[in-house]
């Protein structure tokens, strides 16, 4: 029992912090690109990269909350359910308004539509989706083969772990 607690531990350390790297080298190579002129860093990137680095912050609290429940800290799990509930619509609202942003600056003529910037851009604002879908709704990482097949497929689609923690309370909020 203690070796798959001692695992489970290790596990979540390992997620909290490897999100919380991630978005320290995530910064550092955009940075780097600024730095070598490879990339221009205007609304076409720095607002997805925002939004990338917002989720992927939540995910890395998200694990470190688990870790605290399993080495019985027990944080409080009502007001932790009610901020994520909000954090995942106010996710939402940020990714609605980056496409909106884009239109407005073309129809403006500020940003010309094919630039490096804009597909870069575009390639930050669909891994911020793909990870906020990862934590709040459908579980996208697997390590073994035939569950990355199965996801592939449409079989057991297994819900993710902070959607299954946000379902426990099903109280309105706000």
């Amino acid at each position: 029992m203690k070796s798959i607690l001692h695992e489970k531990t290790r596990s979540l350390y390992s997620l909290c912090i490897g999100e919380f790297c991630a978005c320290i080298i995530f910064i550092f190579c955009l940075y780097m690109f600024s730095y070598r002129n490879i990339i221009n860093i205007d609304y076409a990137v720095i607002y997805p990269f925002i939004s990338l680095l917002i989720i992927l912050l939540q995910g890395s609290y998200y694990w470190y909350y688990k870790l605290r429940i399993i080495k019985k800290r027990n944080p409080d799990r009502i007001i932790f359910r009610k901020t994520y509930k909000v954090l995942k619509r106010l996710d939402f609202i940020m990714f609605i308004l980056y496409p909106i942003g884009l239109i407005y600056l073309l129809i403006l003529n500020d940003i010309c539509v094919l630039r490096k910037e804009n597909f870069f851009g575009t390639f930050l604002f669909v891994f911020g989706i793909i990870e906020y879908i990862n934590y709040f709704y459908i579980r996208l990482s697997y390590s073994k083969h035939e569950d990355i097949v199965a996801l592939f497929k449409f079989q057991n689609i297994k819900k993710s772990s902070l959607g299954k923690e946000l379902e426990k309370n099903n109280s309105p909020i706000l």
